[in-house]
């Protein structure tokens, strides 16, 4: 006579993606017993259970700024007087300014500082065979398996597209009997860009 008990228990944690979200699962225990079989019996109890926990976590972080810039002051002419004053254009300046403060963060599961899914706590297996007879052949066989996966990936990408032009008219005096002075203006261009992007899993 053979007599066999076998138990299995399997449980899964599952992180959604993008998440800072985790969970402990707990195995349920699983146990088996075998008792008053008579002699030369084979008795064999089988406890087994599987644990798998799967996290993901993925950022994408895109940052494009597009800053075309143009100044330009208009001319400035005297001509044909008998007395000619001074001609000056005007000034043209541009100046651009981009700052972008970014933190993504996944949560922070297991101390690591990303997100996980905590694996499911072992199950707890038993198994017994008590009282059979002589030259009975008794095994109690017990399993844990726990599987862990853990994917994480961060995309940053900045783009930053800054033209700036300034240009000053022209100024300009003749065919004057008595001529001014010509003065073209001041041109000048400034930027500034400071980016600063913070990804955490």
């Amino acid at each position: 006579m053979k007599q066999i008990v076998s138990v299995k228990v399997a449980s899964a944690v599952i992180a959604g993606l993008g998440l800072a979200a985790g969970g402990v699962g707990i195995v349920g225990a699983s146990a088996g017993s075998i008792d008053g079989t008579g002699r030369d019996s084979n008795n064999e109890v089988n406890a087994s259970d599987s644990t798998r926990t799967n996290s993901a976590s993925a950022n994408n972080v895109g940052v494009t700024n597009n800053n075309p810039q143009l100044a330009g002051s208009g001319n400035a002419s005297v001509r044909d007087n008998n007395n000619g004053g001074s001609a000056k254009s005007g000034d043209a300046a541009v100046a651009g300014n981009l700052t972008v403060d970014g933190t993504v963060s996944n949560g922070s599961t297991g101390g690591n500082g990303g997100s996980s899914a905590a694996a499911a706590a072992p199950a707890s297996n038993s198994g017994t065979i008590t009282g059979t007879g002589r030259d009975s052949n008794n095994e109690v066989n017990l399993r844990s398996t726990t599987t862990t996966n853990t994917a994480k990936l961060n995309n940053v990408k900045v783009t930053n597209n800054n033209t700036q032009a300034a240009v000053t008219g022209n100024a300009s005096v003749h065919d004057n009997r008595t001529g001014g002075d010509a003065t073209s203006g001041n041109a000048s261009v400034s930027s500034n860009t400071n980016v600063t992007l913070n990804t955490a899993n």
